[in-house]
């Protein structure tokens, strides 16, 4: 009924082998127009923790929230933002993933260590 990264599987791992081969460190995927809000992570098969955070829906609510197994926390079905906030300067910096409503009130929150995001020596 709609596109996802599930029904792309191809695409899907050559995204992760190209993650390796290139060892590309950092990669957190944001994706919108779902008009609904979640945070997942892929870990099975994944060079590395692959987070990815979906918002939207300023104007509209889906009216059904899709299934997925690797969503962390709930889906937020209201009108939302995303904000992704990155502190560099901490001693370990990190990102702050949030999907805010109308009255700007964070309503999912992740936090993600910036040291997390990197391919291992061995793969």
């Amino acid at each position: 009924g709609w596109e996802a990264w599930i029904n792309y599987a191809e695409d899907h791992q050559r995204l992760l082998q190209a993650i390796r081969r290139h060892r590309a460190d950092g990669l957190v995927c944001i994706s919108g127009d779902t008009h609904y809000a979640e945070i997942s992570r892929l870990d099975t098969n994944a060079p590395y923790p692959l987070w990815d955070f979906t918002s939207s829906g300023l104007t509209e609510v889906w009216p059904v929230t899709p299934r997925n197994a690797r969503r962390i926390g709930p889906a937020l079905r209201e009108n939302n933002f995303g904000l992704i906030s990155i502190d560099w300067f901490a001693a370990r910096p990190s990102m702050l993933l949030q999907a805010i409503d109308v009255s700007g009130v964070p309503r999912l929150e992740q936090r993600i260590y910036l040291d997390s995001l990197r391919v291992a020596a061995s793969v």
